[in-house]
């Protein structure tokens, strides 16, 4: 790992460290008047600073790559969420998706995180 690559690691540990801080304490702010959007936002922001350390740990590299159906992606994310857009009453409909060069995980991730967005929007609408 060369002195590029260390500093990286260093600086997205400190921030996920000091985000975490902050959000334990909207936690606690949240616990007193609770708010179930504010609950789901915390473990939203949570899973983004849980993706920045593997990102930075593990890096994306690629070795790491190979070929991946789109359309199982999607389908992994959605199997993931299913409660969630139950609960939304959302409809989520897509055409054929290619294949790609990527990392199945880090990819169903994204995926979860571009349809997670959406239906917060909708949720606060309500």
């Amino acid at each position: 790992m060369n002195q590029s690559e260390t500093d990286f690691e260093q600086f997205v540990c400190a921030a996920c460290h000091n985000l975490r801080e902050t959000l334990r304490g909207i936690r606690l702010h949240a616990e007193a008047a609770p708010d179930s959007r504010v609950e789901e936002q915390i473990r939203s922001m949570e899973s983004l600073i849980d993706g920045m350390v593997e990102y930075s740990v593990a890096g994306v590299c690629e070795s790491q790559q190979s070929r991946v159906e789109m359309d199982s992606v999607l389908k992994q994310a959605l199997l993931h969420m299913d409660k969630r857009i139950r609960e939304s009453a959302a409809v989520v409909t897509h055409d054929h998706l290619p294949a790609v060069m990527g990392n199945l995980d880090q990819l169903a991730r994204i995926a979860r995180q571009l349809i997670e967005t959406p239906l917060s929007f909708t949720a606060r609408r309500s």
